[in-house]
């Protein structure tokens, strides 16, 4: 879960089933981990450029709060090309 990485042009949605797909795995294997390190993983998998989309996060935050942010920044980037 750790190397993986949005990749320009692949759906966000996609991106994000993908991602929450490895942690069902994890919790499959007993493995489970917490929302906030789940929310860091979504923005690490997120290219750098990316960035400024988490920086108005609040000190405590969700994954559920993350995936918004990344799917509205999809939404706007789509919107403007």
């Amino acid at each position: 879960m750790v190397t993986t990485k949005f990749v320009d042009g692949e759906d966000v949605s996609v991106h994000i089933a993908k991602m929450k797909s490895y942690r069902r795995d994890l919790i499959m294997m007993n493995r489970n981990i917490d929302d906030d390190l789940f929310a860091c993983f979504l923005c690490i998998s997120m290219p750098p450029s990316w960035n400024y989309v988490f920086a108005g996060l609040p000190d405590k935050y969700t994954s559920s709060e993350v995936e918004q942010r990344i799917k509205d920044e999809y939404s706007i980037q789509n919107n403007q090309a």
